[in-house]
């Protein structure tokens, strides 16, 4: 509650900046107003009640999901090098496939990529200091001169200045596919860029490439909810039999549980319970057990198997 006193001209405004004793919830929340004068008679319009919802804003449980889907409205990435890459849609003559939507990044959206071209398609600058784990995915195709063109993913901590591989493509795979890579803990860096990097030599050219959907997820463990903090997960560690016990704060809607590179590994529905035993015995090591409740709002505990 807030109090204000004070007298106010007739049409004049005012703001008020409360001090909130307590952080205001996700979901529906609702404002209310009262007035009083000792000298009004008329109170009927002296209460106002304004009902307002405040949005689970992404990653805010741990839960890291940046999505690229390279279409007209994204414009974050950048042409680095000579001026190869293109958004648009792919009509070549095997490169001509999107995975999402209608737009993709393509070396020639039309036809082959020019000889003796230099040229990096670059992602904006990422925070992944706070991850766990976590995995970069995306879609690739390509025709590639073999053993003379390349197409390189690779990533910088230093803003550009160096470059590591995570992996190279080379030859010819017409058939847009998934990668997927684990992040590794260079990558948990406060400013991280991905780049797929175009090195082409001065005698034969093919399609290229075409790369859509660029994904990266991953686990971070801390959380601003507090309730996180009274969730009872034993024994932990556990040899594969364990009980998850939310202190009847929430009830339990889905468990899903991850490896370090962020793979689903284990899934299930719960109905409406506070605790449940859960039946895992996988390889030993370190997991992460994603909690999910009826408001679609998910909390991350570690998991240790022994």
């Amino acid at each position: 509650m807030e109090n204000w006193t004070g007298n106010l001209a007739p049409g004049q405004k005012i703001t008020i900046t409360p001090s909130l004793q307590q952080s205001i919830n996700f979901g529906e929340n609702s404002l209310s107003v009262s007035l009083s004068n000792p000298s009004e008679t008329l109170i009927i319009n002296n209460v106002g009640t304004v009902n307002f919802e405040i949005t689970d804003p992404p990653n805010s449980f741990g839960q890291t999901n940046s999505t690229y889907l390279f279409e007209s409205n994204e414009d974050d990435w950048l042409v680095v090098g000579d001026p190869v890459w293109e958004k648009g849609v792919p009509t070549g003559a095997s490169l001509n496939q999107v995975n999402s939507g209608t737009t993709a990044y393509a070396t020639n959206l039309s036809g082959n990529h020019p000889d003796k071209s230099t040229s990096s398609l670059v992602s904006p600058c990422y925070d992944l200091s706070q991850l766990e784990s976590g995995t970069i995915r995306f879609y690739l195709a390509y025709e590639l001169e073999t053993s003379y063109d390349f197409i390189y993913l690779q990533y910088s901590i230093d803003k550009g200045q160096n470059w590591s591989t995570i992996d190279a493509y080379n030859g010819f795979d017409s058939e847009l596919k998934e990668y997927s890579y684990g992040l590794n803990q260079n990558m948990f860096s406060e400013n991280i860029i991905f780049r797929f990097h175009l090195a082409a030599d001065a005698y034969v050219n093919e399609e290229g490439a075409v790369i859509d959907d660029f994904i990266i997820e991953g686990f971070a463990l801390h959380s601003e909810n507090d309730i996180a903090h009274d969730i009872a997960i034993y024994p932990n560690p556990t040899n594969g039999l364990f009980t998850i016990d939310t202190n009847g704060q929430f009830e339990l809607k889905k468990i899903k549980i991850f490896s370090l590179e962020s793979k689903l590994i284990y899934e299930t529905e719960v109905v409406n319970n506070s605790m449940y035993e859960v039946d895992f015995y996988p390889t030993k090591g370190i997991y992460f057990i994603e909690l999910s409740n009826s408001d679609q709002r998910k909390i991350i505990c570690k998991l240790i198997v022994e």
